[in-house]
């Protein structure tokens, strides 16, 4: 079939733009420009064409809460605390009337 080896044009992503909307909303211009490099950057590392939600979810989370660091110490109060706040987090949809599934 002529043209069958040549590249097709991906599908308009309307989530992605969903996303972009949002961020600009909520943060800004300027931030959310922030965002969309730091989703490219992640995406080019992976060796990817395109950037999709799960790069712009990862570069979010980067810039709004840091990288991720191991070498916290946390007391045996502030680990009970954590504890009783996760345990009640996949227990939470149980008692919504429309329930969002969870992406972390």
């Amino acid at each position: 079939m002529q043209g069958q080896d040549k590249p097709q044009r991906p599908a308009f992503n309307w989530t992605l733009v969903f996303w972009i909307f949002i961020l600009y909303l909520l943060f800004g211009p300027w931030i959310s420009r922030q965002f969309i490099s730091k989703a490219a950057i992640l995406a080019a590392r992976k060796h990817k064409d395109t950037i999709d939600e799960k790069d712009i979810d990862e570069a979010v989370d980067k810039i709004l809460m840091g990288l991720e660091r191991d070498n916290i110490a946390i007391t045996p109060e502030e680990r009970k605390l954590l504890a009783y706040h996760e345990g009640g987090t996949p227990s939470s949809p149980r008692y919504c009337r429309t329930p969002t599934p969870f992406t972390r």
